[in-house]
């Protein structure tokens, strides 16, 4: 490889961590089908409620020496049917071989993509839509308020038949709170959802320490101390017989006590996710693909697509750059004339100018930030109190802003909100991540509609406002804090 002086270089790179789907998984840790391809554990071990003894590099060489012995690689079928017995999916020459570092527990890496959501959508949603009915599920999705920027199943989910990692998340944010109350959603069912649930978002954190991995330990306990409930109620079915699968043997369902094990020795697990790799289809294959003829050659012409768009990026960037520069050049030389101390707030002043692009309200909180956007133009300008109060049908809204204003507000502010008052009925707020409080989550856009011919009763949505000075974004509590009853 060439440095960056352009001295071309031997380089030796070690494979530290292999992203991949469970079929690719258990063919590069040679695992026989329906077997765990990071630990020992065969087909009636994955439902256990403990993880097995993990399929190191030291086993899986003896189970091959193992093989060797008992039938030769060149006799394929009986070959294959040695191994088959072993836990091994009849490769003689696994191409880590000659990897002196590799460790096939720790490199293949748990997947969130292919492994927490399809698990998710294959089992968990399956066992939930049998007890509760598709249809009696998609009246309640359908039923679900409406937000700008969250996905609204206004047709319900029975009728889809194309899946994405979007929908699943979209899905998961509503799914305990659709089912929650309906005829066969026991206790036991919805402790279980619950728990899987947790277990889901927590698996996703960005950031660990030993309470948080405790919290997932415990939750994933609960799933699988809970999780006969399904076989009880007859939820757990296969695909081609319409009878219960009276186990839990499930590949993915084992592949969950990996993150326990995989975090603390090689990170968080989204930047193991499939995902990463899955989301470069639509820009390196398929908007390629639409520029090409769609005859034989069409690889050749999707690279050269791929190298003229990053030739024009490049440009691009560099003239920008170019500009940018020259801005900052002729800026800097009209203020050499003034004092240094001028030529510093009259940068600081184009710099605000420059990144100011829309009305921001940012207020700042102990540890924490949140911003808030309205349009510049208030929906109802200078409005009277008491007809916006007939509009919006809130009798109390006067007396509401009345003690409001004599809380916060004095002398002119409050004889100009007599006079009438400014309303938007709409905005868009970002707080903070739950985990780091200096990123922004996505922007949400929150609605108080007056009530129309189309919407009798107005439109608005529920907002939750925390009134403690206390930090509320992170896990905060002790050892043990998540309770679960497990009668």
């Amino acid at each position: 490889m060439a440095d960056s002086m352009g001295n071309r270089r031997n380089c030796y790179p070690l494979l530290a961590a292999y992203l991949a789907d469970y079929p690719e998984q258990i063919l590069v840790n040679i695992a026989a089908q329906k077997n765990s391809p990071t630990t020992i554990a065969s087909f009636h071990d994955l439902g256990n409620n403990i993880s097995s003894p993990p399929r190191t590099r030291k086993w899986i060489i003896s189970q091959l020496a193992k093989a060797r012995q008992l039938a030769d690689p060149k006799d394929v079928q009986a070959y294959l049917k040695v191994t088959k017995t072993l836990g091994l999916n009849g490769v003689d020459k696994p191409f880590w071989l000659d990897h002196p570092r590799y460790q096939p527990e720790l490199c293949i890496a748990p997947d969130i993509l292919h492994g927490l959501h399809r698990f998710w959508r294959d089992h968990v949603l399956k066992w939930a839509r049998f007890l509760i009915g598709d249809k009696e599920l998609d009246r309640r999705l359908q039923s679900i308020q409406p937000i700008v920027g969250a996905r609204y199943f206004k047709n319900g989910i029975s009728h889809m038949t194309q899946w994405t990692g979007r929908e699943d998340r979209e899905l998961q944010r509503v799914l305990l709170a659709a089912v929650a109350g309906a005829k066969n959603m026991s206790s036991k069912v919805m402790r279980c959802l619950r728990a899987f649930h947790d277990f889901l978002y927590l698996a996703q954190y960005r950031s660990h320490n030993d309470i948080t991995l405790s919290y997932m330990a415990k939750a994933l306990r609960v799933v699988h101390a809970t999780k006969a409930i399904f076989i009880i109620t007859g939820a757990r079915k296969g695909k081609k017989k319409n009878s219960t699968i009276h186990h839990f043997n499930i590949p993915k369902l084992s592949a969950l006590h990996q993150y326990g094990i995989h975090i603390p020795e090689m990170g968080t697990s989204p930047q193991f996710s499939t995902e990463i790799t899955e989301n470069c289809h639509q820009l390196l294959a398929k908007e390629p693909f639409k520029m090409t003829n769609k005859r034989e050659d069409y690889e050749v012409q999707m690279c050269r697509s791929l190298d003229r768009v990053d030739r024009i990026n490049l440009m691009g960037e560099l003239t920008e750059w170019i500009k940018h520069s020259e801005q900052q050049e002729a800026i800097t030389t009209s203020l050499q004339p003034f004092p240094a101390t001028y030529r510093e707030l009259a940068k600081k002043a184009i710099q605000v100018a420059e990144d100011d692009v829309e009305l921001q309200v940012v207020r700042r909180g102990p540890a924490r930030k949140q911003g808030v956007w309205v349009a510049f133009r208030p929906h109802y300008r200078n409005k009277d109190i008491n007809a916006m109060a007939r509009l919006f049908k809130i009798p109390a809204l006067p007396n509401l802003v009345e003690s409001f204003i004599i809380r916060k507000a004095k002398g002119p502010r409050l004889r100009n909100a007599q006079k009438g008052i400014d309303i938007w009925q709409r905005l868009r707020i970002k707080l903070p991540t739950v985990q780091d409080e200096d990123e922004m989550a996505q922007a949400h856009t929150i609605e108080a509609l007056p009530p129309s011919g189309t919407q009798p009763n107005g439109h608005g949505h529920c907002v939750l406002i925390s009134t403690s000075e206390a930090q509320n974004t992170g896990l905060v509590g002790k050892l043990g804090a998540w309770k679960y009853n497990l009668i």
